[in-house]
């Protein structure tokens, strides 16, 4: 059974991506651009809101800062307007804890928009720890985060995990010494990393953890 599981969160806990296109819409459209697609957003994810906006962005003459000063408004106002705990999450998270796995959740959303989302959706406190872009570790692929919270919880690293949809996520997860999982139900993609196992849903990701697949 692993002893340290960390998540990525969108495209791997929640699905997020509906708000996350509405605000780059509204942020668009608060310049004076045309909306774009929802799947040409999504395909923009997955290094932090600079980067998100600066693609959101490109072609146009949009001021970047201000853009992503729009975006992160925008977002704060609509955290779960469509966003939900993709199937399975909740009841595999309670599992995990109640087996005496110690879950995190490291994020490039700041951390107050990670809680606040996990708490309406009922699954902060399943968490141990909820870490954000703006909790001083460099996002991900940097390993910094992951290796912490394996030293705050003197958990060996053949028992840890990293589970994301992104090759942010399972590089950070590389780096680290950790297994790595792919959130195959995720928006990201995992480029040329090759996780350690592909899963389809979390509930495959769950019987793993618990040594029961």
């Amino acid at each position: 059974m692993a002893g340290l599981v960390v998540f990525d969160l969108d495209g791997t806990l929640i699905d997020s991506a509906a708000d996350i296109a509405a605000a780059v819409n509204r942020m668009r459209t608060s310049f004076g651009f045309p909306e774009l697609p929802i799947p040409d957003i999504v395909a923009m994810t997955g290094n932090g809101v600079v980067s998100l906006v600066t693609r959101a962005l490109a072609g146009t003459d949009g001021d970047i800062a201000e853009g992503v000063k729009r975006q992160r408004r925008f977002y704060a106002e609509h955290l779960v307007d469509s966003t939900s705990l993709y199937p399975g999450v909740a009841e595999g998270l309670a599992a995990m804890k109640a087996a005496g796995t110690r879950l995190v959740v490291f994020t490039n959303k700041p951390t107050p928009h990670a809680e606040n989302i996990l708490k309406t959706l009922g699954a902060a406190e399943l968490l141990d720890i909820i870490w954000g872009g703006d909790s001083g570790f460099p996002l991900k692929p940097e390993p910094d985060a992951l290796l912490e919270a394996q030293k705050r919880f003197g958990v060996p690293t053949a028992q840890c995990w990293m589970l994301g949809d992104n090759y942010t996520d399972l590089e950070a997860g590389r780096r680290a010494g950790f297994r790595r999982g792919l959130a195959s139900w995720g928006f990201g993609t995992p480029g040329s990393e090759i996780p350690d196992r592909v899963f389809g849903t979390f509930p495959e990701f769950t019987a793993a953890v618990l040594g029961e697949a």
